[in-house]
């Protein structure tokens, strides 16, 4: 019986507490809520002024850091390219490429000699085959017209043994 008594009285305790925290707090809420408006306000003020000098001022800097590193590269570049082609004998290739010309002219005008005395040597040579392939026709036609007198006599033929060897 004891421990509702003392419920009760701890949660009274409690009830009358709140409400003096809850009275206290309800009052104070307008300057807390006037103090949070003006730290909302504040923050985005600051922001817009960090990004405007982000966009305007760093990017600014940036740009113009990059126009001069830029420009020195290419200067750099430039002079370096000045020093490259001193270096380089233009005539030393010229007279390089020159020579490697003539070679070649002259290794062309030699193999063509080559080539046109092989060619009449083939023109030559397919003339004599022409020749031998029209002895071969004649020699064939007179087989032909010869035949039946050979076959009436194949038993007559004699073979020579060393050419039967041979085959």
């Amino acid at each position: 019986m004891v421990l509702p008594i003392l419920f009760g009285l701890f949660g009274s305790i409690w009830y009358y507490a709140s409400n003096s925290v809850l009275q206290t707090g309800v009052e104070v809420l307008p300057d807390k809520i006037d103090v949070a408006f003006h730290d909302i306000n504040l923050y985005i003020n600051n922001t817009v002024k960090q990004v405007d000098h982000l966009a305007v001022v760093n990017f600014g800097e940036v740009r113009t850091q990059f126009k001069v590193e830029l420009n020195n590269t290419g200067d750099e570049l430039s002079q370096t390219f000045d020093a490259i082609l001193e270096k380089i004998e233009f005539e030393h290739l010229v007279n390089v490429s020159r020579f490697i010309t003539d070679t070649a002219l002259q290794f062309n005008d030699e193999i063509l000699e080559e080539i046109k005395g092989k060619t009449e040597t083939l023109k030559g040579n397919v003339t004599s085959l022409t020749a031998q392939a029209e002895a071969i026709k004649v020699t064939a036609q007179s087989l032909t017209l010869n035949s039946r007198y050979i076959i009436g006599r194949w038993h007559q033929i004699k073979i020579p043994k060393r050419l039967i060897e041979l085959v």
